[in-house]
């Protein structure tokens, strides 16, 4: 294995073609318009107060959209996805092969401190329904002495 993407990129990447010595050559470069994106979204998850479904949103409204396919048009990213993103050691510049991680050719998004604190908030128990029960109330205006001890820190 070389260290090649295959297939399409993912989010934040673009796949290109190069001519290189006259050769048409099949490469990943970063997206300058959703690498910020994704740089983004481990950022927020790491602060721990922010939901799948709150990233996903503030991701959105700052203008992020899905690549468009031939079918479905550009569109909003999931929660899904977003998830999907926060696990995904290819922004570490980490290539899958046949069960095999290789360093990839492409540039890496995320450092591998701020990954793996990423990856320790995800595996904490009870992390997720904690932060997503405490952002729901926050956003439903139950501020009160009992919601606000809800503690994300488990």
């Amino acid at each position: 294995m070389n260290g090649g993407t295959l297939g399409r990129a993912p989010i934040g990447y673009l796949n290109v073609t190069e001519n290189i010595d006259e050769r048409k050559i099949n490469t990943v470069q970063t997206d300058p318009e959703r690498a910020p994106f994704v740089k983004l979204a481990f950022e927020l998850y790491a602060s721990r107060d922010k939901t799948f479904a709150d990233i996903a949103e503030e991701l959105t409204n700052r203008g992020l959209r899905t690549r468009p396919m031939q079918r479905p048009p550009a569109g909003p990213i999931s929660d899904s996805k977003i998830q999907q993103m926060l696990r995904d050691r290819y922004y570490l510049g980490e290539v899958r092969y046949k069960g095999e991680r290789y360093p990839g050719r492409h540039e890496a998004l995320i450092d591998e401190d701020q990954f793996n604190r990423v990856q320790e908030l995800m595996d904490e128990p009870g992390y997720a329904a904690s932060v997503t029960t405490t952002a729901s109330r926050a956003r439903s205006g139950a501020g009160s002495a009992a919601s606000s001890s809800t503690s994300t820190d488990a």
